[in-house]
């Protein structure tokens, strides 16, 4: 089972299983069918929902509870979630599950409810250890009554969202508010990132505040600008249509995503995974007006996914000449869509940093397209991208995989050889854990104004600093993961869980530390695995 779950809670390696060509929704198979790939696997053990399936299962309890830990793991990668909730519509199964468990205004307390009811919350609310409660797997025996309120018809009960707004929050002056606001005339020269850097490390170690949300997306804004400007880390800039990219009129921007968005859509898991965000975002104070930031949203990824699909497509064919044989061949499902089947958690988490703004959004992400760090922070900037390997590519191997998680694994190992081997013995891999952290920007598991702090130090420091982050979190998290894996319970405490209580604030240190003992190893072997193309054109 253990096998099972670390293949089929992978993104890539579940659409293979899940693939059809439409990804519409499957037909009920008869009760008397034996189960004979993952599909009837879950049908029979997880989305039981009516008293036929009740009966077919020997020892129902048990096989049922096994069912929904498989299920809430797979889920708690949002884009596989996504994938389920299109194909199969299992939250709505499981709550009419749920409502049948009631009758006569009693509620059954059982294993199977209280199960139920922890997919049920992590299927339906988004959210960090202080966005979101997360209801217990099972009750304590000296429990009186269930401390969580079981749903099924209506709405998700307000108990497991925590209110909170991350909007417009003051800003007191300080010196790295000043920097930003008052010397944007002379900063298109390093020297202005050189202190940029150092002030923002000063904020980030105080203990008086926290560096507000709204700061940190106006340093950004300029950090990206002139990395673009004086030409820093700036990599992926073939073809590329100066008149158009350089400008930054409004109207010439809203012109240029109303024309793109028309050239694309969106699949129905990325129309499903648009509504989940936004709830999010409202639930969390970035969205005022749902129905415009939906629109907005839908929008900017339109124009994103035709703007990646039209670079792509531009340089495509010169890389196949290069490469003497053809990028289509050997291709698994997950690559035959030019554009990335899943949904882009980045594009939206900067919508909501620009102040769901998609004029503003869009000029960054244009602009940040051509960087270094798009490359790994955004997994949708390099899927069946030019700019790697063609092998890379047909075997889906992400850039940020082969390299930010791969050295993540090769840190830890060196550095805490403790929580290395109780990954080897548990017959898990750091980098599975670190992957999907990195592929949807730690939603589910960081509290938005953290999710900033690691997408601002991995931008404004250098990308290695995502490697440092990881680490930084495994390292927190050592103590537990020691122990849930004496318990054999290391998968589920991993992905199911939020990373509750860790800050970047008391770990900025020791990433400092790795920065000087392991940055002139990877900076190298982190660009040359995205410098593929431009590399072979200069050799030929």
């Amino acid at each position: 089972m253990l096998c099972l779950l670390t293949v089929t809670s992978s993104f890539a390696a579940a659409y293979e299983i899940f693939y059809d060509e439409s990804l519409t929704p499957r037909q009920d198979s008869t009760i008397n069918d034996k189960p004979l790939d993952l599909l009837g696997l879950l049908d029979r053990i997880a989305f039981v929902c009516d008293d036929d399936s009740v009966r077919n299962l020997l020892c129902y309890e048990h096989t049922h509870t096994t069912g929904l830990r498989m299920l809430g793991i797979m889920q708690m990668d949002m884009d596989i979630q996504l994938m389920l909730e299109v194909k199969y519509d299992y939250v709505k199964k499981l709550r009419r599950a749920q409502t049948d468990n009631q009758a006569d205004s009693l509620v059954v307390f059982d294993q199977l409810a209280m199960a139920r009811n922890h997919v049920l919350v992590n299927a339906e609310v988004i959210g960090g250890p202080n966005e979101k409660i997360v209801p217990s797997w099972t009750m304590n025996e000296t429990d009186a009554a269930c401390p969580y309120p079981l749903f099924g018809e209506g709405d998700v009960p307000d108990f497991y969202k925590i209110k909170i707004s991350y909007a417009n929050s003051k800003l007191d002056d300080s010196e790295l508010l000043r920097l930003i606001r008052n010397s944007r005339p002379d900063r298109l020269d390093d020297r202005w990132l050189t202190k940029c850097r150092h002030v923002f490390m000063s904020a980030l170690k105080s203990q008086a505040q926290d560096i507000p949300v709204q700061l940190m997306s106006d340093l950004l804004d300029a950090v990206v600008d002139i990395y673009e400007k004086i030409h820093i880390d700036v990599l992926f800039n073939m073809n590329r249509d100066l008149s158009s990219s350089t400008s930054s009129s409004t109207t010439v921007l809203k012109n240029e995503i109303t024309k793109l968005s028309a050239n694309s859509g969106l699949t129905n898991l990325q129309e499903r995974g648009v509504q989940k965000a936004i709830n999010y975002g409202a639930q969390i104070g970035l969205v005022h007006d749902v129905n415009l930031a939906k629109q907005n949203v839908t929008k900017l990824l339109k124009a994103v996914k035709s703007h990646l699909k039209q670079r792509s497509q531009s340089i495509r064919p010169n890389l196949s000449l290069i490469n003497g044989s053809s990028m289509n061949e050997i291709k698994l499902n997950f690559n035959q869509s030019i554009d990335y089947p899943g949904y882009d958690w980045f594009v939206t988490s900067i919508f909501f940093l620009m102040h769901c703004d998609e004029v503003r959004a869009w000029r960054w992400l244009r602009t940040f397209s051509l960087l270094l760090p798009s490359g790994f922070l955004w997994c949708a900037r390099l899927y069946n991208s030019p700019f790697i390997s063609a092998d890379m590519v047909q075997y889906t191997i992400h850039p940020i995989y082969a390299g930010t998680t791969h050295a993540v694994e090769l840190i830890i190992e060196n550095e805490m050889s403790q929580v290395f081997f109780a990954f080897r013995m548990s017959g898990l891999a750091p980098s599975h854990i670190a992957y999907q952290w990195i592929k949807q920007c730690f939603w589910n598991y960081l509290d938005w104004p953290e999710i900033v702090t690691y997408l601002t130090l991995c931008i404004l420091y250098g990308i290695d600093y995502q490697v440092y982050y990881c680490v930084s979190i495994f390292k927190y998290l050592q103590n537990d993961i020691i122990k849930q894996h004496s318990a054999r319970n290391l998968l589920p405490f991993l992905k199911c869980h939020q990373i509750r209580g860790f800050s970047a604030r008391d770990y900025i240190d020791f990433m400092v530390s790795l920065e000087k003992r392991y940055r002139s190893i990877l900076m190298p072997e982190l660009k040359e695995l995205v410098c593929f193309s431009t590399n072979n054109r200069n050799t030929n």
